[in-house]
């Protein structure tokens, strides 16, 4: 609810909460990547991403949010590798 009230910074205290209670379930910390991702703040899009690629090394939403962060860092060839991982496990 937080998030489709664009209220990103309470769904990523929200989000926060849950992985601070079950800090191997991938969904909260999805989604607190993609709040990351809806404020820009690429540093927070880059380490929920690891986290969650570290529970689910074939996530397509990890592999693919990771991917657009490392373009931002300017790191264009592990930002390709990333996007072709995401699109390869998408098929």
């Amino acid at each position: 609810v937080l998030y489709q009230k664009a209220k990103y910074s309470a769904a990523i205290d929200a989000y926060t909460e849950a992985i601070t209670l079950c800090p191997r379930w991938i969904l909260p910390i999805i989604n607190r990547a993609l709040c990351h991702r809806k404020k820009k703040n690429w540093v927070g899009v880059r380490e929920d991403c690891v986290k969650a690629l570290d529970i689910d090394r074939e996530s397509i939403k990890a592999n693919y949010m990771l991917g657009l962060s490392l373009i931002f860092e300017k790191k264009h060839a592990e930002a390709a590798k990333r996007l072709e991982k995401a699109l390869g496990e998408a098929r």
